[in-house]
């Protein structure tokens, strides 16, 4: 619930990438994503406490830095996005789903309702079937606004029962 594996290139097997519990990550993962940098992003499906960090809520996202991935996973956390700073702060905004895309903008989904700060002012009803995304006023972690990326029961039949639960972006639609 709060390991990462990774497929070993080349075999049929799987290793321990991010092992939770070795940095003292024990809530349940909600969402990650890969950094160009090679750190890595993770929002929790519950409250934790990291070490170095104290109190994180579902509805935050904090960055782990690696000085070792695998069994013995070592490194440190930092907040990346705290949710209560971007209008994020009741239950149904818990952040399930984490994605950016090659210009680095930060794409989400959440585990329910929500109304957040909309970017050009007012606010930005969602639903767990949609997928936000997040414009900084500074660098990260930082206040901004949100626009609606993908609204998952206008543009999908039937979605609207439904709930995106992982995010990721393919540059070439022709490979798989």
């Amino acid at each position: 619930m709060n390991d990462i594996l990774a497929k070993a290139p080349g075999h049929e097997y799987w290793n321990m990438f991010f092992d939770g519990e070795d940095v003292g990550a024990t809530a349940p993962l909600g969402g990650f994503e890969f950094l160009p940098d090679g750190s890595l992003l993770l929002a929790f499906n519950k409250s934790t406490t990291l070490p170095g960090l104290g109190a994180v809520k579902p509805q935050d996202i904090v960055r782990f830095v690696a000085t070792r991935w695998g069994n013995q996973t070592q490194g440190a956390f930092s907040f990346y996005l705290r949710g209560a700073q971007v209008g994020l702060n009741v239950l149904g905004e818990g952040i399930d789903a984490i994605a950016l895309e090659d210009d680095g903008s930060l794409t989400i989904s959440t585990s329910g309702s929500g109304v957040a700060p909309k970017q050009g002012g007012g606010t930005l009803a969602f639903r767990d079937e949609d997928v936000l995304r997040f414009y900084p006023s500074g660098p990260m972690p930082a206040a901004g606004a949100w626009a609606m990326e993908f609204d998952g029961s206008a543009n999908l039949t039937n979605f609207g029962a439904q709930d995106v639960r992982a995010l990721t972006f393919v540059d070439d639609y022709n490979e798989i």
